[in-house]
């Protein structure tokens, strides 16, 4: 009897230490999306930038940033050791340095960096430097595409240690980190889903994510699709508010209207588009005459011009 329980005991250990195996190395990957595909690394594969040069940010300017366990944290002062909040918001036309490993950042298969950030909106600047000084332009990043493929600006040979993203939009975006994807052997594939500004999805059903962008301020809304009112007055908050669209086959044409312009102008929705997984539309500023019209086109398989990569 003993010995069955002792038995019994050394199985449920076996398992428990199994489980745990298998929990601990689903966590050693690393989860982000490059565009509509959601992407497994080894952390081996993500170089991140280890230090934070020159910043001009939208924040005060008494608080101090520092990266701690690969992210970006601020802090009321140098010597506090309890973040604030997580991230680095960059104003219109600021800017942060992220120093990496000398002469880490090359060009090698597929998609090389990967910026981690949202409110990425429409057009931000990515510049690489050798030394800090001089740079070197090579590509934007965007709420859609939050990656850089360096084979078309860069040869083989050159490597720099220096980048610096530069926010162009009206609103500041956040930043959480950057990392250089160190595949050496097999490209990063890329499944489109959003093309020339349209949306494409296989569901029938689907969800638009929105909220408030700025300070809560009692924004609402009014929600089209295909010419038909779903949504009359829907409130913006900073949680997300959920609204079920119903597809037919081919072009759905979505019309998000300001019904009011909230205690502050003007009215700012953050939108985004659920299939299983999210993808980012963008962020907005809409008025009563101004509305943002947004295309999602069903299909029945992603094919030819969808893929990428």
């Amino acid at each position: 009897m003993r010995t069955k329980t002792i038995l019994s005991i050394a199985i449920c250990l076996s398992f428990f230490q199994f489980s745990y195996a298998q929990e601990k190395a689903t966590k050693n990957y690393i989860n982000f999306t490059l565009e509509d595909k959601s992407i497994e690394l080894p952390p081996h594969l993500l170089k991140y930038s280890k230090k934070l040069g020159d910043y001009k940010t939208f924040d005060s300017d008494t608080l101090v940033y520092k990266i701690k366990d690969n992210f970006i944290f601020a802090y009321s002062s140098k010597k506090s050791k309890k973040p604030i909040y997580k991230g680095l918001s960059i104003g219109k036309n600021n800017y942060a340095i992220f120093e990496f490993k000398k002469k880490l950042i090359k060009d090698v298969n597929g998609v090389d960096l990967y910026v981690f950030g949202e409110n990425l909106q429409n057009k931000n600047t990515i510049y690489l430097s050798k030394d800090g000084e001089v740079w070197k332009k090579v590509d934007e990043v965007n709420q859609d595409k939050q990656y850089v493929d360096l084979s078309k600006v860069l040869t083989s040979k050159e490597k720099f240690t220096y980048l610096k993203i530069v926010n162009q939009n009206s609103l500041p975006i956040k930043i959480f980190q950057v990392a250089f994807i160190n595949s050496k052997k097999k490209p990063i594939g890329i499944q489109t889903r959003i093309k020339n500004g349209k949306v494409y999805t296989t569901s029938n059903k689907v969800k638009l994510q929105l909220k408030d962008f700025k300070r809560f301020d009692w924004d609402m809304i009014s929600v089209k699709i295909n010419g038909k009112v779903i949504s009359k007055r829907k409130l913006l908050t900073k949680q997300n508010r959920f609204i079920n669209l119903e597809l037919k086959k081919g072009i759905n044409k979505i019309i998000i209207t300001a019904r009011n312009e909230g205690l502050r102008f003007p009215n700012t929705v953050d939108i985004k588009v659920v299939d299983g997984i999210i993808i980012n539309i963008g962020t907005y500023r809409i008025n009563k005459r101004k509305s943002k019209s947004l295309e999602i086109i069903r299909v029945d398989e992603f094919k030819g011009a969808h893929e990428s990569g």
